[in-house]
C-alpha cells in the first residue's frame, strides 16, 4: 500500500488542524446554551461573517461550530419569523428580544427543590459519618 493512499498518514498541516479543531482540550463540542445563542447573534449583528473572530469571542467554540451554529440558528427560528420581506436585522433583533425575555421569565422562577437548609453538622458530606454497628 502507496503512502498516499494509506488512511493514517496526514500532513503536518492536517495534524495541526486535527488538534486545534477537535483535539484541543479547550474546545467545547456540548451543547449551546441560550446565553450563547444570544451572544452568537449579537456578534454576528456586529461583524457579520467573520467566523474567526466571532470564535475568537466565543469561548471554547470553532470558527466550523460558531458558522454551523449561526446557520441552524437562522434557518430554524429567525427566519421564519414575520414576512419574507423583513430585513434579515430585523428578524435578529425580533428573535433575540424573545429570547432574553424568556431568559428573565425563568429567572423568576423559583429554585427547584429549594429546601430548609440542613443543620450545622450535616452540612458537608465530609461531617457526616453512619453510626457505628455493633458486631455480637
Amino acid at each position: 500500500m502507496s503512502v498516499k493512499h494509506d488512511p493514517i498518514f496526514r500532513t503536518a498541516k492536517q495534524c495541526k488542524e486535527h488538534y486545534c479543531y477537535h483535539l484541543h482540550p479547550n474546545i467545547r463540542k456540548g451543547h449551546w446554551t441560550e446565553e450563547e445563542d444570544i451572544k452568537l447573534l449579537k456578534l454576528h449583528l456586529l461583524e457579520g461573517k467573520r467566523w474567526q473572530k466571532i470564535a475568537s469571542m466565543m469561548n471554547g467554540r470553532t470558527e466550523n461550530s460558531v458558522k454551523n451554529r449561526i446557520n441552524i440558528i437562522m434557518d430554524k427560528h429567525v427566519l421564519p419569523l414575520l414576512d419574507p420581506d423583513t430585513p434579515i436585522k430585523d428578524k435578529i433583533n425580533l428573535y433575540l428580544q424573545q429570547a432574553e425575555r424568556k431568559m428573565e421569565e425563568c429567572e423568576k422562577l423559583p429554585e427547584p427543590f429549594n429546601t430548609k437548609p440542613l443543620p450545622n453538622d450535616m452540612q458537608s458530606v465530609s461531617s457526616f459519618q453512619r453510626p457505628a454497628v455493633k458486631k455480637e
